[in-house]
């Protein structure tokens, strides 16, 4: 079962203003689904966000992504959103390897003293 996110939590996600989200809604033609009276989005809807902040980041514009859109559909902004997760996650390795090498370094420091 998908869970669904408010805009607002979208927004705190993507770190993007929700009246961008609703922009880049407009202008690209996502969508979400509304339940009393407000705007939620399944895990899908928030990789295409993803996507579309990343492709942004990389110097597209709303156009370009639009014509990307057009010609290989909305997948291309699961695969931009994917590109950028696995960078934050190998990011997230190579800090965690550096502190485990520290931390090594500290105990062989320590080793030594006794």
């Amino acid at each position: 079962m998908s869970r669904y996110y408010s805009l607002q939590e979208v927004s705190g996600i993507v770190n993007v203003p929700e009246y961008t989200l609703r922009y880049w809604m407009r202008t690209l033609g996502l969508s979400g689904r509304k339940r009393h009276n407000r705007l939620y989005f399944d895990d899908r809807g928030v990789r295409y966000f993803i996507g579309v902040k990343t492709l942004l980041e990389r110097g597209y514009n709303l156009n370009s992504i639009k014509s990307l859109m057009k010609e290989e559909g909305r997948s291309v902004l699961l695969r931009s959103a994917e590109y950028m997760l696995s960078e934050e996650i190998l990011k997230e390795l190579k800090e965690a390897a550096n502190i485990l090498s520290k931390m090594k370094k500290i105990i062989r420091e320590a080793q030594d003293v006794h």
